[in-house]
């Protein structure tokens, strides 16, 4: 491998892990995405795009035509009066566009790569990429564990929580499980990771990605090729008593019934906690203004970006107060983008999907395209850059077989 290519490691494993750290106003995987879109907006007429890329550039296009559209009728309440200008209206949906654009080259890079090169070249540059993955995993524990002695960083927040690089314990959380499930099916099982998978988690204390770790092993028991009792009662065994440990750290069912009893007694609650930001923003708010909104903008959305700056119409407050701040949903990508580009655009992000589901006869590919729609559930954004690692080694692997190309990777096309 060549300095260019560890340099390329390297910007791919910082965007993944830095999503909430800035140079000057712009984030540092931000500011990879707009490198890649001028790179390959300078070598359009020179290179072959894949048919998903072509319809997902055209797609979120689209979508910032729209949300353009809809700033006709959608009424706009700011949040506050300081906003920055990439957070002004038009100009967030512009940067939600670049974004998201960002996110497509993003992949695209991945699958160029793995379809241009040779099979031992991919995997030497995947496994360089999980070894600064891996470095940046263990600064942040080392970070963690140097917070018990006094030691501020940014890494670690409220008395004790390791979030890494990003705004809060959850979706760094989020973002170990679901790497550590990539890297499993690309270089298989490694005890290392699992026990470090295991350390991050508890820094974290992320309860969305316990859950999904459960969702994810139970989906890959059902794709299975040979699905037997005993493995079947084996696994949901582990996945009991993972869960029983786990609850008795995190206290999983306390805070469960704690959310639904402040949804179900939200009036009751804002009375006695009016300034309390976890109550009036954020997921639990979101609950009572989403669905009010897009009921009101059914078909199109809100467009990009604009829940934040539509969230404070007193049609879908309802009990809550306006809010100054920047608030976001806080649902995950797939719940944002059916509130910001409405029925059309979320049928058409699964559209493309769902044909490169249909399209493939291994197992692994359609556990993979679950993982990346299933992930976004769970509170993970459209426009986080990880997700589309994985979408560029799917497409990559889709397009190697399309053409009888030699596997791009030494993966095992059948689950384990």
């Amino acid at each position: 491998m060549k300095l260019q290519h560890y340099i390329l490691a390297f910007a791919i494993a910082s965007s993944m892990q830095l999503t909430d750290f800035k140079l000057g106003l712009v984030k540092v995987g931000d500011l990879f995405s707009v490198v890649l879109i001028f790179y390959y907006f300078l070598n359009i007429g020179r290179k072959h795009f894949y048919k998903p890329y072509i319809q997902l550039f055209k797609l979120f296009v689209f979508y910032f035509i729209s949300s353009i559209i809809v700033m006709i009728w959608v009424k706009i309440y700011l949040p506050s009066s300081d906003l920055s200008i990439l957070r002004q209206p038009g100009w967030i949906s512009i940067s939600r566009l670049i974004q998201l654009l960002g996110c497509v080259c993003f992949g695209l890079i991945i699958h160029d790569i793995l379809v241009t090169n040779s099979k031992r070249f991919n995997d030497k540059f995947l496994k360089q990429i999980d070894q600064f993955v891996f470095l940046f995993f263990c600064f942040f524990i080392l970070m963690y564990v140097l917070s018990f002695i006094g030691v501020d960083s940014p890494f670690v927040y409220g008395g004790g929580r390791l979030r890494g690089g990003y705004v809060e314990g959850g979706p760094f959380g989020l973002f170990v499980v679901f790497y550590f499930i990539v890297r499993n099916f690309l270089f298989g099982r490694n005890l290392k990771w699992l026990v470090l998978v295991i350390i991050l988690i508890a820094a974290t204390q992320s309860k969305a990605s316990v859950l999904f770790f459960i969702v994810a092993l139970i989906l890959q028991q059902l794709y299975k090729q040979k699905i037997s009792i005993p493995k079947v009662i084996g696994t949901l065994s582990v996945l009991l008593l993972f869960t029983v440990i786990i609850n008795s750290y995190f206290d999983f069912v306390d805070r469960i019934e704690g959310y639904i009893s402040d949804y179900n007694e939200i009036e009751l609650q804002i009375a006695k906690r009016p300034d309390d930001a976890n109550l009036i923003m954020g997921r639990i708010a979101a609950t009572v203004i989403a669905p009010k909104m897009i009921e009101d903008n059914f078909l199109l959305g809100v467009g990009l970006g604009n829940y934040s700056l539509t969230r404070n119409n007193p049609n879908y407050l309802g009990v809550l107060p306006s809010v100054k701040e920047w608030d976001l949903t806080g649902l995950g990508g797939i719940t944002n983008l059916l509130i910001e580009t409405g029925v059309i655009g979320i049928f058409l992000f699964f559209r493309i999907l769902y044909i490169l589901y249909r399209k493939t006869k291994y197992k692994v590919l359609k556990y993979l395209i679950l993982i990346f729609i299933i992930v976004q559930f769970f509170g993970v954004q459209t426009y986080f850059q990880y997700i589309w690692y994985l979408f560029g080694i799917i497409t990559a692997i889709f397009y190697c077989k399309e053409r009888y190309l030699e596997e791009p990777l030494t993966m095992n096309l059948t689950i384990k």
